[in-house]
């Protein structure tokens, strides 16, 4: 599959902030094709898991960098 536009967001302990974002994606619905890329620097609050759920790509950092 092509991807005519990547959306990546960046996010640390963010859940409540990410979640919204991801619902608004969600509720446009796309004029292209597209990918949503979630990085995750090693938050606790299950932002990653609030990704993963909305069919986001998670890319886990290690660390907060």
């Amino acid at each position: 599959m092509t991807v005519d536009l990547s959306i990546v967001i960046v996010s640390y302990n963010a859940r409540g902030d990410l979640d919204r974002c991801l619902a608004s994606l969600a509720s446009s619905p796309p004029a292209a094709t597209r990918e949503i890329i979630v990085v995750d620097n090693a938050s606790t609050d299950g932002s990653a898991d609030v990704a993963r759920a909305s069919g986001a790509r998670v890319l886990e950092a290690g660390a907060n960098v």
